[in-house]
């Protein structure tokens, strides 16, 4: 068994918090506020059932087709402007 502070010192884990029900709910601020594409590529990523190689192609799909969306124009624009998109 590994601890939460073990899990943090080993990489397992990002981060460890006591305020489960804020950190819960920023995360799904950020996921709801994601592009609904960019957020079914990685649901079909994660269910994918491939080897090494297929995966990596389908990662490399997603993330072309991620880059060349609209969303992710304005999202970097925001960015460099300093600005909320």
């Amino acid at each position: 068994m590994v601890d939460a502070a073990e899990a943090l010192a080993i990489g397992m884990v990002d981060r460890v918090t006591t305020e489960l029900a804020s950190e819960t709910q920023k995360l799904a601020l950020t996921l709801a506020d994601a592009p609904p594409a960019a957020i079914a590529d990685i649901k079909r990523s994660l269910n994918a059932n491939t080897g090494l190689r297929a995966q990596l192609e389908l990662e490399t799909e997603h993330q072309l087709r991620a880059f060349a969306s609209p969303e992710a124009a304005e999202r970097i624009n925001a960015f460099f402007e300093k600005r909320s998109q």
